[in-house]
């Protein structure tokens, strides 16, 4: 089931989206890598979840949205403007890097918090 999931995803079958596994070995978690790091901007991405070591990536996470996604970990809960003042951009590129993070289910939504302004702001947790 692995290999023939991993093929999809290098090959674009399963366009940009993501696979979550656990129990990853070595070897495979090594495999992983080489077989995404050769493959296309179209292909997916792998989350490796595992109880004894934080969350890892593995695929095509461009760096703008792998460093919003690492703060994320490190934080374990943030918003816009939070991510936009650690990365030093604009609150509007950092909602559109969550927002993308949300999309690919590496992060979710946890909480909405009214602002003074009248808005709302989303606070977003990463996928562990």
């Amino acid at each position: 089931l692995t290999s023939s999931l991993i093929a999809d995803l290098a090959t674009g079958r399963l366009g940009q989206r993501f696979v979550a596994l656990c129990g990853v070995s070595p070897g495979t978690y090594e495999e992983l890598e080489f077989i995404l790091a050769r493959s296309g901007p179209t292909t997916g991405v792998v989350l490796v979840l595992e109880t004894d070591v934080p969350p890892a990536v593995i695929g095509n996470l461009g760096g703008a949205l792998r460093e919003a996604w690492q703060w994320l970990l490190e934080v374990g809960q943030g918003t816009a403007p939070g991510l936009a003042e650690a990365c030093s951009t604009s609150v509007p590129a950092a909602n559109n890097r969550l927002n993308e993070l949300g999309r690919l289910g590496l992060a979710y939504r946890s909480a909405e918090e009214r602002v003074p302004t009248g808005g709302r702001r989303i606070v977003w947790e990463p996928v562990r």
